[in-house]
């Protein structure tokens, strides 16, 4: 239902820890558009490191699909409400 969820899970993890290091140090001509990239060299998609075409294929699929996505849970659970659970 919510298309590669733990790939992208891993990438924020990984982009806030950088992040918050940074804002921890920071200083008055701190940059942080490094973090970005970093963060995408980072991530992997099935075990596999993947570039800046691929993350943003991911991305754009995520949000493409996360409006469809959140609505069959919600419908799921008003006919099941075990599913909230989840």
């Amino acid at each position: 239902m919510f298309y590669q969820i733990p790939e992208i899970l891993l990438c924020h993890e990984f982009f806030l820890q950088q992040l918050q290091s940074r804002v921890n140090e920071w200083h008055d001509k701190q940059k942080i558009g490094d973090i970005f990239v970093s963060s995408v060299r980072h991530c992997q998609i099935e075990n596999k490191p993947f570039n800046e075409g691929a993350f943003k294929a991911v991305r754009t699929t995520f949000c493409t699909y996360s409006r469809t996505s959140t609505s069959v849970a919600h419908s799921a659970i008003t006919l099941c409400a075990t599913f909230s659970y989840f």
